[in-house]
């Protein structure tokens, strides 16, 4: 028999529920697993065929997902949101994939194509750097990266 689907009604509040109303609903493989999350605290011990069945979860089944998840974070780190900042050097603006994933790529005949130097790169990465850095440190920092 086919899990049933959530309503959108459920998905958007999910929240309200609560882990002990949900986990008499699961599936039982899921609800083995997600206990044995939940335990440990860590997901990094499931199996390949338990990954896909969280993935595939419909129903309460996602239901009982999503309120674990939830209820692992919270425990976990609160409700705190970060984020980082990540800064890419590319080498070269030249791609020979064309997946149309980002806007600066050009193909190996245009003529505003780029291949930067290893001494390039580490002044570039340096100079990121330097920038976060006090001024104190900045000096130092830019007296290495040009020595």
């Amino acid at each position: 028999m086919p899990a049933r689907r959530c309503r959108r009604e459920e998905l958007e509040q999910f929240l309200q529920l609560e882990w002990d109303q949900l986990a008499p609903k699961l599936q039982p493989g899921i609800r083995t697993t997600i206990e044995q999350i939940l335990d440990r605290q860590d997901a990094s011990g499931i199996t390949r065929e338990q990954c896909l069945q969280l993935a595939y979860a419909e129903g309460d089944d996602l239901l009982g997902l999503l309120v674990a998840a939830s209820a692992l974070r919270s425990e976990l780190v609160g409700n705190i949101v970060t984020y980082v900042v990540n800064r890419n050097i590319n080498f070269t603006n030249v791609c020979f994939i064309g997946c149309k994933f980002c806007a600066f790529s050009r193909g190996p005949r245009q003529e505003d194509i780029y291949f930067h130097t290893p001494e390039d790169i580490a002044r570039k990465a340096f100079a990121r750097v330097a920038h976060k850095m006090p001024f104190r440190c900045r000096f130092v920092v830019r007296r290495h990266a040009l020595a």
